[in-house]
């Protein structure tokens, strides 16, 4: 429950997340960001020995190619017994009810494979009806399912405003694609570099005039009160810092609260977020506040979320799940953003 929590949370932060979609039926889905491209999802049925998931990626605008890609689960016993057996690159035999459209090449340090134009097409088209769709090798078999695929379909042609066109995916017509949603640039981000990203202290008397200026909500923060109540301090500017202490806690979840402060009181806190649990600077030295959570114990599926120092608050820089809790790879199967942006360094 407090996992769904999160994810609404995260995704109400940016007004920009308003651009964004996210809908899912049975076991599809999509996911579209504020660029308008579409990522769209499928998987096995729940529970399936042998789970296999397609992702297939369409940018907004006329005349776009689908990308597609397979992968194959690699969690539990019977998945490592059938690995076990096969040599370090195999192939797979595409079959759609019952009629070989190819093959395709699996690596086992990945278990990822691209579909060609041809089979891409093929997937899609099948999609639209019931099909029994597999990849094969030898007595072992992978099956996707069909089931919310064509609900996933239309959705898509909705979005991007492609229904009754002829490039739509679900509603194929006869009219042009003049009028279909147009590809948005990614937002660009300027941020300055940081020299360092060591703890910094106050003196006692501030740092107790600071905690009373600290105040949280208990529906944010609900369990706070058993929590560190330690507040640990980062530079980011000549007048501004970074605060930060514990906020909450889950079974394989944490959070804590983040502020912008003044250097010097009154510290006139502003809250960042409270779903955040690092803070760090990344390769180019830029102050970044990131946020993961797991959406089960095993860790099969996580959302993600990242703010940087702008030079005057923390911006919302990228949001995005890897999909369903479908047991198909530890981290996650795919990344399925609904922010993106672009970071320079100033």
């Amino acid at each position: 429950m407090y996992m769904k929590k999160i994810i609404f949370t995260v995704l109400l932060i940016s007004t920009q997340l308003l651009e964004a979609i996210s809908f899912s039926h049975h076991d599809w889905e999509v996911v579209c960001d504020n660029t308008n491209t579409c990522r769209i999802v499928g998987y096995s049925t729940y529970y399936t020995p042998l789970p296999v998931t397609v992702l297939l990626t369409i940018k907004a605008g006329a005349k776009q190619k689908i990308n597609a890609k397979v992968q194959l689960g690699s969690f539990g016993e019977e998945t490592e017994n059938v690995f076990s057996k096969l040599p370090s690159n195999f192939k797979l035999n595409m079959l759609i009810n019952d009629k070989s459209y190819g093959y395709v090449t699996i690596s086992k340090n990945e278990l990822i494979s691209p579909l060609s134009q041809q089979q891409t097409t093929v997937l899609l088209n099948s999609l639209k009806t019931t099909s029994n769709i597999v990849w094969k090798i030898k007595e072992h078999t992978w099956k996707l399912s069909d089931k919310g695929s064509s609900a996933v379909l239309l959705k898509v042609d909705e979005f991007q405003k492609r229904l009754n066109t002829t490039g739509a995916l679900y509603k194929k017509g006869k009219q042009s694609e003049k009028s279909v949603l147009a590809p948005k640039p990614i937002p660009i981000i300027h941020a300055p570099r940081l020299s360092s990203s060591k703890e910094i202290q106050l003196n006692p008397l501030l740092m107790g005039q600071l905690n009373k200026e600290l105040t949280l909500n208990k529906n944010d923060c609900y369990d706070i009160e058993q929590l560190d109540k330690k507040v640990t301090l980062y530079q980011l500017s000549n007048n501004k810092l970074l605060a930060t202490k514990a906020c909450w806690m889950a079974a394989y979840n944490y959070g804590s609260a983040y502020w912008v402060i003044n250097k010097q009181a009154p510290f006139k806190p502003q809250l960042i977020s409270t779903e955040a649990n690092e803070y760090a600077l990344n390769e180019n030295n830029i102050g970044t506040l990131s946020a993961s959570h797991k959406g089960r114990g095993i860790g099969d599926c996580f959302s993600h979320a990242s703010w940087v120092w702008n030079g005057k608050t923390f911006q919302q820089s990228y949001v995005g799940s890897t999909g369903q809790c479908r047991a198909i790879a530890g981290g996650g199967a795919w990344n399925l953003p609904t922010l993106l942006t672009n970071i320079k360094r100033k």
